[in-house]
Parts: C-alpha cells; structure tokens; sequence
C-alpha cells in the first residue's frame, strides 16, 4: 500500500509542473488582409457629389497617332531681323538701347541731328528720290501678294487648294504691308530733312523701333557722327521663332512630312501642352557628318516664353498609328511620389481610387499603358476634389 502512495504522489507533482509550465510563442500571426481597393473608397453623399460637381467620362479604346520625341533648337525666322539705317548724315543724339532689350512697335529710341551742307542736301533729295522708287514698288508687290492670297482662299473654297499656301500668302501680305509702311515713313523723314534744308533749319530725327522685338546689337553711340545709310542698330522679331529638329535620314521615311509637331520646354511640369507648331517652309539643311536632315516648324511666340538658341523637345506624328486606352489627361492625379491614378465610379455616389500608368500624353488626352478596361467611368470634373478629399493633397 505506501508504494502505492508514494506513486500517486509523483504523478500528481508531475501533472502540477506541467500546468504550471509556460506555453511556446508561435512563430508567426496571421490578420485579414484589407484590399487596397478598400483603403481607396470615397463614397459621397447626392448633396456632397452636385457641390463637387462630379462628372465621368468613359475610358475608350481609340486609334492614336503616334509620335517619337526629338531634340530641336529655337532659331530666329528667316526675315525676322531688320537692321536699322541712318537715313541721312547726322549726329547720333540720346542714349541708345541696349542689345537684348524688349522694343516694341514706334518706341521712340533715339534721336539723329542732321548735319548741314550743300553736298548733304543734294544726297539727301536723292535719297528721296530713291525713297519714292521704293515706295512705288512695294505698293506694287503688296498688290501681288493681295491678289495671291485672295487666290488661295478661292482655291481653299473650292477643295483644289492648301490652308499651307493661304498661309504663306497671308504672311507675305503683312511682310509686303510692313515695307510700305516702313518705304512711306522714310519718304516723310527724308522730305522733312529737304524741307529743314531748305529753310536753313534743324530738327532732330526720332529714330522708332520697326517692330516688336529684341535688340540684337547696336553699332553706333551717343554723340557719334554717322553717314549716310551707316547701320545704326539690328532688331530681331521673336513671334513667330522657328525650330529647327535634326532627324536622322533613316527616320525621316517614318515621320509625317506636312503634320504639325508638338513643342515643350525642357524640363516642363507634368501637365504642361506645350505649343503646337505648324511645318515652315525653310531651305534645305543637313548635317553630313551626323547623318541627319533637318526639319523647320513655326513656333508662335507672342508670350515670349521661348528664346532664340533655346533646347527644347519636339514631338512628332509619325506615319503609323496604334490603338490605345484613352482618357481625358484631367482626370489623372499625382501623388507625392509620382504615382499615377484615377477614380473610377463604382456605384452611385462610390469612387474608388485606381492605379494607371499613362505611356504618353496626346493632346488634351492621355494614352494608357494599363488601367481601367473599356467603359469604365472615370471622373474627370471634381477628381482634384475628391483627391483632396481622401488624402488632403492636389493634383
């Protein structure tokens, strides 16, 4: 009977002591993971979607043409710079401009004091004569290019034309407008010098810029004695530049010869449309050594963003095209880091905020490499709203 005790007693300690024993951690915790989907759910009241104003537009699958970039450079136009001449002999009177100051259009710049003698007067009636010659034949070539460009736009009317050629025609009227003015403005300068001449008399000359634009160099100074027809100063157009893109000889095949190209700065913000610039006629340049042809498009300028020897990056169209997701380029949002998303609608009043990654932007759209399928709708108006909305941040 004690053995039998002193065995019960040990197994009741035994059982006591691995009770007591702690349990073993497990080497690992399992949760429900939460789908991103669910992180990105703004659902809205009716009252709160009309005062953000909420509106969807649905993802298409379009043919886009493509384009491929290239490096081009801003270059004054051909015909853009105008140098300005010392009607007669005379003293250079006032502070002159420097080069690369903005000008415009009549700005008085300096003034010449004529110098006085028998053999100045006698240049000067010549020059007056030549003047009027000069007047005559520009109203001769502005007639011309009147009635081409009426032509053109007949031509356009009845589809046997190009808008190319109505443009070019209407270019050449304004050139052949600017000269006369610019003929008919030096006759009443020189007729004024014969006139104070005679009357034994002197006025000083304004000296007014021809046209808006940038003063390339000026090479005269203040008090100088100039002669007649010396250069004075050299003022160059900004609006319209070109740009001109070296392309190399076996893409050129692949681009659209007439297509107008597609011009950013570098460095430009996302969401920056650039300016669209229409192909110039220009003569023929290429690099022999670089294998290249050149390529001129007319880039308007009238806000003066961009400046001559500028770099910049030009898009251009080429001859095949490809099919694509399409969206509206507002309805894409940007995140701190880059990302790229979209809303899309899911139910009434449910917008769930959904990755896209855009391949390029076209236009006012933007051309998916992935994200929603066809027929999905996606917000465009009050998606910054609803970004902020969910995050506090902008687009």
């Amino acid at each position: 009977m004690k053995p039998l005790c002193i065995l019960l007693f040990v197994l009741a300690a035994a059982t006591v002591s691995a009770a007591d024993a702690p349990k073993a951690a497990s080497p690992a915790k399992v949760w429900t993971l939460i789908k991103e989907t669910d992180l990105n759910t703004v659902t809205l009241t009716p009252q709160a979607e009309k005062r953000l104003g909420v509106v969807t537009v649905a993802v298409e699958r379009k043919s886009v043409p493509r384009t491929r970039s290239f490096g081009g450079e801003v270059m004054v136009r051909a015909g853009n710079a105008l140098i300005v001449t010392a009607p007669i002999a005379a003293t250079v009177s006032g502070s002159l401009p420097q080069p690369g100051t903005l000008v415009k259009r009549g700005q008085a710049l300096f003034k010449l004091i004529p110098i006085l003698s028998p053999t100045e007067r006698v240049n000067v009636a010549t020059a007056l004569s030549d003047a009027q010659s000069s007047v005559a034949g520009a109203k001769a070539l502005l007639e011309a290019a009147r009635i081409t460009f009426a032509r053109a736009e007949r031509l356009v009317k009845a589809e046997a034309g190009s808008q190319r050629a109505v443009d070019d025609a209407r270019a050449a009227v304004a050139v052949g407008e600017a000269n006369l003015k610019a003929a008919e403005t030096r006759v009443s300068t020189l007729a004024s010098v014969l006139k104070d001449f005679e009357a034994g008399s002197i006025t000083a000359l304004p000296v007014t810029a021809p046209l808006d634009g940038l003063v390339m160099a000026v090479r005269t100074s203040g008090a100088q004695q100039v002669a007649a027809g010396a250069v004075l100063l050299e003022i160059t157009a900004l609006d319209p530049l070109w740009v001109r893109v070296p392309v190399y000889a076996g893409e050129a095949n692949t681009l659209q010869p007439n297509a107008p190209a597609h011009v950013t700065r570098l460095g430009a913000k996302a969401g920056d449309v650039g300016v669209q610039a229409k192909p110039a006629i220009a003569p023929p340049s290429a690099t022999a050594l670089a294998s290249t042809v050149d390529f001129y498009f007319e880039l308007p300028n009238a806000d003066a963003r961009f400046r001559p020897g500028e770099r910049v990056s030009v898009s251009l169209p080429l001859t095949t095209a490809e099919t694509n997701l399409v969206v509206p380029w507002t309805a894409v949002l940007h995140d701190i880091h880059g990302g790229q998303w979209v809303y899309e609608q899911t139910a009434p009043q449910t917008f769930v905020r959904r990755r896209v990654t855009v391949e390029r932007v076209a236009g006012k759209d933007a051309v998916l490499a992935s994200g929603p399928g066809v027929g999905a709708k996606l917000v465009t108006g009050g998606a910054v709203e609803l970004f902020g909305t969910e995050l506090g941040t902008g687009k």
